[in-house]
């Protein structure tokens, strides 16, 4: 079975992301180094950033996901 390049898992995680209702796919950074993901960016609260993590975490190819997403409600400088 041939393993997944990282670039092929940042773009599933893309996809991922742009599935999941809490998340604002345009607000996360996606990046990953020998099936490692690292979320950057912001989420509007902790259950988004929860979601974003999860929805990395049960990718295939996926080793680990370092959340890295600052929480940031709306409104808040």
């Amino acid at each position: 079975m041939d393993s997944k390049t990282d670039d092929q898992i940042q773009l599933d995680v893309l996809r991922a992301l742009r599935l999941e209702a809490d998340v604002d796919q345009a607000d996360v950074g996606v990046s990953v180094q020998h099936g490692v993901v690292t979320l950057s960016g912001t989420a509007p609260d902790y259950l988004a950033q929860c979601a974003a993590q999860r929805a990395a975490h049960r990718l295939p190819g996926v080793l680990d996901v370092v959340n890295a997403l600052d929480v940031k409600p709306p409104g808040i400088d």
